[in-house]
């Protein structure tokens, strides 16, 4: 078994040991029988095997999120058919026989009569539970600023709480149905219907807690060798290339972390290896940053290929760019020349049936996906700065004129972008263009004075020189 395998096993394991104890805080918190006095009752102890299945079952189907990224879908028919498939069912009925042995915990329900109906209110809740994040994507990011895992997830516990109790209204509502269906008598209690709405509440509360303790774990910060003797996949730079997600995203956090306050590991990166005189670790942190950042300025730019003409600001885009734009509009063929078939698309594309389930879903980035890219820009960007007091071979600085000119693309992409477009993924774009601009503007200011010599084309020297002046006014 690998190293970076250990990593995440031994994170899913505490995670698993973390929700159970969290399991079992909270069940005996219930079952006091006052405030002020600590005799409680014993029954959830008889549940520990079924408790201990549901939290297992619930981390495992949780932690594939952190394995794997999803294959976005491109229209809502296919995220009907991915609702269908047997994979998203399987994975349904995990949660939900999680969601039933959870269910057994609540301590305000010993009627034989309703517990069986309970059970299965619960699963349902565990099956919409999913099917919620199958079809609405959910973001996640690394913590801003690292303390206590203890306190962490007390400072989330009063969002979790309200969370559940309104979210538990909402599912209610498409459980009762169903219920109503098996027993109408015991539905129309009232009080089966409280206890109905407080054990869907309490089946919530777990789950977004385990949840929450998963994300902590998951993203703790490990300290990657840059480079080992043996070069294992326990080294930073084969961490950045292994097929698992978290994996991934821990090493370059590391490295961002690393560029910032790590003068010794910084050192590893500048050091030339022996074969060539070659730094091979930098070389390979160049080429992962470039290709991301890259990547995100590529989808941005075909993000605004598909801006109407009229929605964009004529001053934002460059001639070049504008024509560009203009012969792929203008390059549509002819109503001749189209065949029958094609013109009985155009004709069925119109109605709203058909654009509504097969038409082109926006392929927005995660917010994790930009997330590493504002580490990848701001991991070039602090090695240039330092390398001019930390490189002694100059490494770094025969690249410069690369790193400027593509953190410069991606800011002027980003420019057109924000100001062009108005929707609710705004604050996405807001918040990387927050971060590339920064990025920016530390180059200027280190190497401003070598604008003309880095090898920028007009629009990035433009660019670069508008920065320059903008920090000279200031």
């Amino acid at each position: 078994m690998t190293s970076t395998s250990n990593i995440f096993l031994t994170r899913t394991l505490k995670s698993t040991l973390s929700s159970l104890l969290l399991t079992y805080v909270t069940a005996f918190l219930l079952s006091l029988r006052s405030i002020l006095s600590f005799t409680f009752s014993l029954y959830s102890l008889f549940y520990v095997p079924t408790v201990l299945i549901a939290v297992l079952l619930f981390i495992i189907t949780s932690s594939r999120r952190y394995v794997k990224t999803d294959v976005p879908c491109s229209n809502r028919f296919s995220k009907i058919v991915k609702g269908l498939s047997i994979q998203t069912i399987l994975l349904a009925s995990m949660f939900s026989v999680s969601a039933w042995f959870l269910s057994s915990l609540n301590p305000f329900c010993h009627d034989d009569k309703i517990w069986h109906l309970l059970n299965i209110g619960c699963a349902l809740a565990g099956i919409l539970f999913h099917y919620e994040k199958v079809y609405f994507e959910q973001d996640f990011h690394f913590p801003i600023i690292h303390t206590t895992k203890y306190s962490m997830f007390m400072s989330k516990l009063s969002e979790i709480i309200f969370k559940s109790l309104k979210k538990s209204c909402l599912y209610i509502f498409f459980i009762f149905i169903p219920l109503y269906v098996i027993e109408p008598k015991l539905c129309t209690d009232f009080y089966f219907f409280v206890t109905l709405w407080f054990s869907i509440s309490l089946v919530l509360y777990f789950f977004y807690s385990f949840e929450h303790i998963i994300f902590l774990t998951m993203t703790e910060r490990v300290i990657f060798p840059i480079v080992t003797i043996k070069q294992n996949d326990s080294c930073l730079l084969n961490a950045l290339n292994v097929d698992n997600k978290i994996i991934k995203s821990l090493a370059l956090y590391d490295l961002y972390q690393a560029t910032i306050k790590d003068p010794e590991r910084r050192k590893e990166i500048f050091s030339l290896s022996f074969a060539g005189n070659v730094s091979q670790s930098w070389k390979m942190i160049f080429n992962y940053c470039m290709n991301n950042i890259k990547s995100t300025t590529e989808d941005m730019k075909n993000v605004v290929n598909h801006i109407p003409l009229k929605l964009i600001n004529r001053r934002n885009i460059t001639n070049a760019r504008l024509i560009h734009i203009n012969d792929k509009v203008n390059t549509k063929p002819s109503e001749e020349n189209l065949n029958q078939h094609r013109k009985l698309l155009c004709f069925v594309e119109k109605f709203w049936f058909y654009k509504y389930f097969f038409g082109p879903l926006d392929k927005d980035k995660l917010l994790e996906e930009l997330e590493t890219t504002v580490w990848c820009c701001y991991i070039l960007s602090n090695l240039a700065v330092v390398s001019l007091k930390e490189d002694e071979y100059g490494i770094v600085r025969e690249q410069l004129g690369q790193i400027v000119s593509t953190i410069l693309d991606l800011k002027n992409q980003l420019d057109i972008q924000q100001r062009s477009l108005n929707n609710q993924k705004t604050k996405k774009i807001k918040y990387l263009k927050t971060h590339v601009k920064t990025c920016a503007v530390m180059l200027a200011l280190n190497f401003g004075m070598y604008a003309n010599d880095i090898g920028l084309d007009e629009t990035q020297l433009h660019s670069f020189k508008k920065i320059i002046v903008l920090l000279n006014n200031c």
